[in-house]
């Protein structure tokens, strides 16, 4: 079925041609490690994210060289959302729902962090259809200025399974899949409710920064191409499959 069009903010048709499927019992995964020495205290990602089962942990991003450090944006095994910075060992950032997520609907859901920010519920924010995540059942915030390993120069970063080990493999399907390095985003910059009152994706127009891509997946041959200018591809492991079934479909 071909996708369908939804009206933007400026008034136009936006249409979300192709996903990617992710098929847990394939292993199939995207990664990268990007270059440089930079260590991050600002970014967002905001994807559309249609799940195939729950009841296991399945990560939605994960930037770390272990499980003693590693950053990760995830619906844990009991299906709450969930934002974590392990450091030694430990969980020094973790910020968890306390709504469950188990549905197999198209759903967008953003994570957006600055930890230069002075008030500490602003340095993580969670969206989820536009609306930001108020109620939540852990409260670690970032310290100030803090730094992360999603976008961390020399660290490895996974899309659909944890960056450091084999598991925790997504099972459903990825859209419009944007990576904001340096900047703190809204879901507004990213969809909006139309006229019937339902959250739909419109088109981002802002920068990317030095880290920063967007995967749209059209590219069957090459579902890790960034599409953003900023040439920051991503690498397939494992297999994974193109899909016309999306947000506008």
């Amino acid at each position: 079925m071909g996708a369908a069009s939804v009206e933007g903010s400026g008034g136009g048709p936006y249409s979300i041609e192709n996903s990617v499927y992710f098929n847990s019992s394939s292993s199939g995964y995207l990664y990268r490690t990007p270059s440089g020495t930079s260590s991050p205290t600002t970014f967002t990602t905001s994807c559309w994210v249609k799940r195939a089962s729950s009841g296991s942990c399945h990560k939605l991003w994960s930037g770390g060289d272990s499980v003693n450090e590693a950053c990760d944006f995830e619906f844990t095994a009991n299906d709450y959302l969930q934002f974590t910075q392990q450091s030694s060992g430990s969980a020094r950032d973790l910020i968890t729902t306390n709504a469950t997520y188990t549905d197999t609907n198209w759903h967008h859901f953003v994570c957006a962090i600055d930890s230069t920010q002075s008030t500490d519920s602003n340095r993580v924010k969670l969206y989820v259809d536009g609306t930001l995540i108020t109620s939540l059942s852990n409260t670690n915030y970032p310290g100030s200025s803090e730094t992360f390993r999603w976008n961390e120069g020399g660290v490895a970063n996974a899309i659909g399974r944890e960056s450091y080990l084999d598991r925790c493999m997504l099972n459903g399907y990825f859209a419009d899949y944007y990576n904001i390095d340096g900047s703190q985003k809204a879901a507004s910059d990213f969809g909006e409710t139309n006229d019937d009152g339902d959250w739909v994706p419109i088109e981002y127009t802002g920068s990317y920064g030095t880290h920063g891509f967007f995967l749209n997946f059209q590219d069957g041959s090459d579902l890790g191409n960034d599409v953003s200018g900023n040439n920051n591809d991503l690498t397939k492991s494992g297999t994974l499959t193109q899909s016309t079934d999306t947000p506008t479909s």
